[in-house]
């Protein structure tokens, strides 16, 4: 070969190397793909997919380095257990959340920063206290809309969660304009990420992850990011085969306008609770919240109809409203139902408890039927146990039947509870139209008289008064127009002392 022709192939190969150096660098900006390790990932089929317009184009960039196979090394080894688990589940959240993602002009891949924070489960909860498939904590969660409050926890919803997130990354790309510098400020906060940017003059993350003012979760949350997308992207070719993935989460939704128990609800249209619980993880108690104009309830997908056919068929009974009570010292789930007139297996229930003995400083919730008001606990507990009279006693005949006098904070229920009668037959014997009751009223007691209770001449032979705590035989002989003599002697009492809990028998005047 002559000298001229061996020039002339040389510029030949010199031109054709610096195309394909160009080509490639040209596939690498649009994909956004780093290329400066020796062994980029390149994922041709996504690519076309972006090229077509059925992918973002900007998505997060992959690099394949010393950190990030130590990352794939330990998903295939001993983290091979959970991260087949993660997979199993993002079945059931990817395809959605990743809609959220794109909607908001982000990165796909980012959805794998759910995988990498919470495994895909509402119920992580981290000793940072951030909670929730993105790893919110209170603060952040709610300067991106979630409500955290006694009754719902917005941070566990895949739906709000995930498009407070979306947001949230944003914001944070648009501070740092790199998706790896975004990912761990994510982790770490903003500030601490521009601090270790400040003092190590740079703006690569990899720079930055070689020192140690970052912590070491921060440092390896990138790699560790990465790894978790190449893997779930890929995952027969790292040894992932036959991932039993969870079908994709379908529900509709129902608006509820009244406060309404999960289990009363389910039992009715078929669903099991767990089923309708599992699709509301936001909901901190197995109810919807009160104090809210309406509430949208997730319900199975094409049940929306029975689930509202089975709401307009509760009775007033079983619709609820819900107290709360704080756990006391020496407190138990019993004496806490005694207290406010509450069934025990009802707190249980709606708790998920087991047993009845409770730790200090729980919050338990407290089932009241709707119009019910409710009930302000007394510290002895024997008190509210007598504070009512006692159901009339079967032998008597309709004169032998009580009156009970209303005192602040009952409602039919709580007297009905503790007298071991209906809140129907309580209207009944009291022709009562409605469910509202004042203090001092005073109402019949159904005993055993039957029709006689209804009669015109039924008079009752007995007035009972329960005595509260600080009052006096004074002001009860003022408040039932009587005197303190009359009251003294109907009673037999020597004393004006009076005990908490007693009852007192009120002359008729």
């Amino acid at each position: 070969m002559s000298l001229k022709h061996s020039a002339l192939s040389i510029i030949v190969l010199s031109f054709l190397a610096t195309a394909c150096s160009s080509h490639k660098k040209s596939v690498s900006d649009a994909r956004s793909v780093e290329t400066n390790t020796s062994n980029p990932v390149l994922f041709e089929e996504e690519y076309e997919a972006q090229r077509r317009g059925e992918l973002p184009e900007q998505d997060f960039p992959m690099v394949q380095n010393a950190k990030v196979e130590t990352w794939l090394n330990y998903f295939q080894g001993r983290g091979s257990k959970w991260f087949r688990i993660w997979m199993e589940r993002s079945g059931r959240y990817i395809p959605f959340m990743k809609r959220i993602l794109r909607e908001h002009g982000l990165p796909e891949d980012l959805v794998y920063l759910a995988m990498i924070e919470s495994g895909f489960s509402p119920r992580a909860y981290s000793s940072a206290r951030a909670v929730g498939y993105w790893q919110f904590m209170r603060a952040t969660g709610r300067r991106y809309g979630l409500r955290v409050n006694f009754w719902v926890d917005e941070r566990r919803d895949p739906e709000k969660a995930t498009i407070a997130a979306a947001r949230h990354l944003k914001d944070l790309f648009d501070q740092f304009q790199d998706w790896k510098l975004a990912a761990a400020a994510y982790n770490a906060g903003a500030g601490r990420i521009s601090r270790a940017m400040r003092r190590y003059r740079t703006e690569d993350f990899w720079e930055l992850s070689k020192h140690r003012h970052l912590a070491a979760e921060t440092r390896n949350y990138v790699p560790k990011l990465i790894a978790a997308a190449m893997i779930a992207k890929d995952p027969a070719r790292y040894g992932f085969e036959d991932i039993d993935t969870h079908q994709p989460l379908q529900y509709e939704k129902v608006t509820v306008k009244r406060p309404v128990n999960l289990r009363k609800l389910a039992s009715k249209t078929g669903v099991s609770f767990e089923d309708l619980w599992y699709i509301n993880p936001e909901l901190n108690h197995a109810v919807t919240p009160p104090g809210t104009d309406s509430y949208d309830l997730r319900v199975p997908a094409k049940k929306s109809e029975s689930f509202m056919a089975a709401i307009d068929k509760l009775e007033p009974e079983e619709m609820f409203q819900y107290a709360s009570h704080q756990v006391r010292k020496g407190d138990s789930v019993r004496a806490i139902a005694r207290r406010y007139a509450v069934p025990a297996a009802d707190i249980l229930a709606l708790n998920n408890l087991k047993s009845s003995s409770v730790r200090v400083g729980t919050v338990l919730l407290l089932p009241l039927p709707l119009g019910a008001e409710p009930p302000k606990p007394v510290r002895d507990r024997q008190a509210f146990a007598q504070r009512v009279a006692r159901k009339a006693s079967s032998a008597s005949a309709s004169v032998g039947d009580e009156l009970y006098v209303v005192q602040r904070g009952d409602s039919l229920w709580s007297i009905s509870r503790e007298l071991g009668v209906t809140v129907e037959s309580l209207k009944n014997v009291n022709e009562f139209d409605g469910n509202a009751l004042r203090a001092g009223q005073r109402i019949k007691v159904p005993g055993s008289g039957g029709e006689a209770k209804k009669s015109k001449a039924f008079r009752p032979e007995k007035v009972v008064h329960v005595v509260r705590r600080g009052e006096t035989l004074t002001q009860i002989a003022l408040k039932y127009g009587t005197t303190v003599r009359a009251i003294q002697a109907k009673n037999g009492l020597r004393q004006s002392r009076l005990v908490p809990g007693n009852r007192l028998q009120i002359p008729r005047t």
